[in-house]
């Protein structure tokens, strides 16, 4: 993805592949639940570019409702370096997803420049700290631990959930528990894996 994802944004191609993932999403949420499978929210994300197109909300929804996905079904991920550029533009369209009754998540925030601005402006519902602010270890400094917790605390008085990305060992993993983190998210639980081996996991009661 790092490869290819900044050809598709530059080519102007990047929406087609947001929107081939969303529409494949759709497929597996009604097969799996056509098996009778109990379903749950998926996240996909949306590039900088698709925020520039009047009528991406509307494309997602045709989408969602050719395959009868319920909104609540489907959470938006932003960067949050995507909100921050050309912010009155691409911050209008996340309020308008919002609105629209999706679950809005600011992905990768502590990544670069961050902006507390983001978190006021944006009526998200989640906020996913980025992997690489999270290099939590046995020799961890004070200082970084301090912020993490603060912008733990700081999310959940904004009544956001907070999700930790990236977190690969058992001590990441027990430092964000303590720190009241909501849910965690890296290789310690699963790499990537298709639709077929993560059936296997549901089916075997693994996740």
């Amino acid at each position: 993805p790092a490869k290819f994802i900044p050809v598709l944004e530059e080519t102007g191609r990047i929406t087609e592949l947001d929107l081939y993932v969303l529409k494949q999403i759709c497929q597996d949420y009604q097969m799996i639940s056509q098996r009778g499978y109990r379903v749950v929210p998926v996240s996909f994300n949306l590039s900088r570019k698709d925020l520039l197109h009047d009528d991406i909300i509307e494309r997602i929804e045709a989408i969602m409702a050719r395959y009868n996905v319920p909104r609540e079904l489907i959470n938006v991920e932003i960067t949050e370096s995507a909100i921050i550029s050309r912010s009155a533009l691409r911050q209008r369209v996340a309020d308008r997803l919002v609105d629209a009754g999706f679950g809005l998540e600011i992905d990768d925030f502590g990544k670069g420049n961050s902006s507390l601005n983001t978190l006021r402006n944006i009526k998200a519902h989640t906020l996913k700290l980025d992997m690489d602010f999270l290099k939590i270890s046995e020799d961890s400094s004070m200082r970084g631990m301090i912020i993490i917790e603060s912008m733990i605390h700081m999310a959940k008085l904004l009544d956001m959930t907070v999700v930790a990305e990236g977190v690969e060992t058992e001590a990441q993993r027990d430092a964000l528990l303590e720190m009241d983190c909501d849910l965690l998210q890296g290789y310690l639980f699963s790499k990537p894996v298709p639709v077929e081996e993560f059936e296997k996991h549901v089916t075997g009661n693994l996740v």
